[in-house]
């Protein structure tokens, strides 16, 4: 396992303030992506002490936020600051398997090519712009759409 952090929502928060730009309008926004980074924490030291993953809270969300509005920042510095793996997935160049482009399972391959050890590693992924998957195919599959394989994961 690599040399994680163990910290607190508001221990997070006040080195945050010490290393990330402090942007006024972004002061809740980093409370709840360093409560949840928290959570995430707190299930990696319960792994580590040997609960079994399923027993443990899913800590899948949502983040919304208008495009720029710092959700990435904010999410890689505070996952950088306890010494997370982080990966950021562009889905707006996702599409459904069979299709040209880049499909889920091609997405996480490539963060597990880059290091296979990575999800055992407590990481975290940022589906950035995950309203922007697209189906590229025949019109008879119009009801389709790659979001349902991302749900479906998720």
């Amino acid at each position: 396992m690599k040399n994680i952090k163990y910290l607190s929502a508001d221990e997070l928060i006040s080195l945050a303030k010490e290393k990330i730009v402090p942007i006024p309008s972004q002061e809740n926004a980093q409370k709840e992506v360093a409560t949840l980074i928290a959570m995430h924490l707190n299930n990696i030291k319960a792994i580590e002490n040997g609960v079994p993953r399923d027993e443990l809270p899913s800590l899948t969300s949502y983040i919304l936020g208008s495009t720029g509005s710092g959700k990435s920042h904010i999410t890689k510095n505070l996952a950088k600051i306890c010494g997370l793996n982080f990966e950021k997935v562009d889905c707006a160049n996702i599409t459904q398997s069979g299709c040209r482009g880049r499909n889920l399972s091609n997405a996480l391959a490539d963060i597990l090519s880059k290091n296979p050890n990575w999800f055992d590693e407590g990481g975290i992924i940022l589906f950035d712009e995950a309203d922007k998957m697209r189906y590229v195919g025949d019109n008879h599959y119009d009801a389709y759409s790659p979001q349902q394989d991302f749900l479906c994961m998720l």
